[in-house]
């Protein structure tokens, strides 16, 4: 008996919130929770949580020396759903990721859309089969969040059973949408939307937002092709002043022809917050500079969030003339009334916006925070320079 309450004793010598911290720094080592789910129950219900938080099912692709071969993970999941022992595990599923090639898990995947009528996220690539779209409006219209969708290719005749199902979500607030797919007719958007993603075929996007502007739209992100868009500039010369937008540019190549493309795409911007998504290629930063002296004077805080997951072949620390110029440019619109600050961040993106699993992460490189300061020596003495060491992931950022 003394030797058990000695236990109970240690046992309770910290807190559930510190034991809670320390699990949930094991978020992406499912390994290492299934060992600490065996610790005791508390232990168990707190790894579980971490556990299924995210349901990932994707097909798992393994490549061996002698095989290939790929593991479908949609019938093991609703057969875990359809068990009254584990069909309790719903209520710790906070996102589920999807891909749907055929119609031949149809069933299952139905069973799982209503089995978690609570998940605030859903992450959809593959085919759009109506029986879907409806299923995700019926069955998720009131906790839905954030929907992302990939590689969705709407046929005319599914198009208002699309435009159906976004009008069911009454409290999503994140829409991420593919690119070239939609019809060339508006797309309405919720009114509780707070974050855009626009994939493609901006047209239908501006035309919507003229037919209902979401009073809460904050953050509109974007990706630009090595040409212009007009259907794009449209969109943007649309949106409201308290507006970030956020562009896609890459690592800036093509400098020569891609800058130019750019300032005519971001011609007529009303927006004041400008972020620039970029990599750590040979060109940014020399593109940075070019482009920052063009834009609309409207834009008066200004960013660029590198992509910390993407392995660089070369050392931007090294372009020592394009800081310089881009230091430059940077104090010459600051002069000029023009610029109030210049944010720096360096962001992982395997989490939800490039399509990657986002379970296990790549090596992550922030260093190049760490010269910002040095590089842009009159930036930083302007007092306009923010170097971001906190923000760790992409998307989380911008939410």
């Amino acid at each position: 008996m003394r030797a058990n309450k000695l236990l109970t004793t240690h046992e309770r010598r910290f807190p559930n919130e510190i034991f809670t911290l320390i699990i949930e720094h094991l978020h992406f080592d499912p390994s290492s929770l299934r060992n600490t789910a065996l610790v005791c129950k508390d232990f168990a219900i707190l790894s579980q949580q971490q556990m299924f938080r995210t349901v990932d099912l994707t097909p798992a692709k393994y490549d061996t020396p002698c095989s290939y071969f790929t593991t479908f993970l949609v019938a093991p999941f609703a057969r875990l759903l359809r068990d009254p022992k584990t069909a309790a595990l719903t209520r710790f599923v906070r996102t589920v990721r999807l891909e749907v090639f055929d119609s031949s898990e149809m069933d299952d995947i139905l069973f799982i859309f209503r089995s978690l009528p609570s998940v605030p996220e859903l992450i959809y690539e593959g085919i759009p089969y109506p029986q879907y779209i409806q299923a995700i409006g019926m069955n998720m219209g009131e906790t839905l969040e954030a929907l992302w969708i990939a590689k969705w290719e709407v046929e005319r005749e599914d198009w208002q059973s699309f435009q159906y199902m976004l009008a069911s979500l009454t409290v999503l607030k994140l829409l991420s949408l593919p690119r070239d797919c939609f019809e060339d007719e508006p797309l309405i958007l919720p009114s509780s939307l707070r974050t855009l993603y626009v994939g493609g075929n901006a047209s239908a996007v501006k035309q919507g937002l003229g037919i209902l502007y979401p009073p809460m739209l904050s953050t509109v992100f974007l990706g630009f092709q090595s040409k212009y868009d007009a259907s794009g500039n449209k969109l943007l010369r649309m949106l409201r002043p308290d507006t970030r937008v956020v562009l896609n540019v890459g690592d800036g190549r093509f400098c020569e022809t891609f800058t130019p493309d750019m300032i005519a795409f971001t011609h007529g911007l009303r927006a004041s917050k400008l972020t620039l998504d970029g990599s750590e290629g040979p060109f940014i930063i020399i593109f940075i500079a070019h482009f920052v002296s063009h834009l609309p004077e409207s834009v008066c805080e200004i960013s660029i969030d590198f992509d910390a997951g993407t392995p660089s072949a070369v050392d931007l620390v090294s372009f020592r003339e394009d800081w310089t110029q881009l230091d430059g440019a940077l104090t010459k619109r600051y002069q000029l009334g023009l610029l109030k600050s210049f944010g720096v961040r360096c962001t992982s993106r395997t989490h939800r916006s490039n399509g990657q699993s986002f379970l296990a992460g790549d090596p992550i490189d922030r260093t190049i925070l760490d010269d910002v300061q040095t590089l842009l020596p009159l930036s930083d003495a302007a007092g306009i320079l923010k170097v971001d060491h906190a923000a760790l992931y992409f998307d989380d950022y911008y939410l």
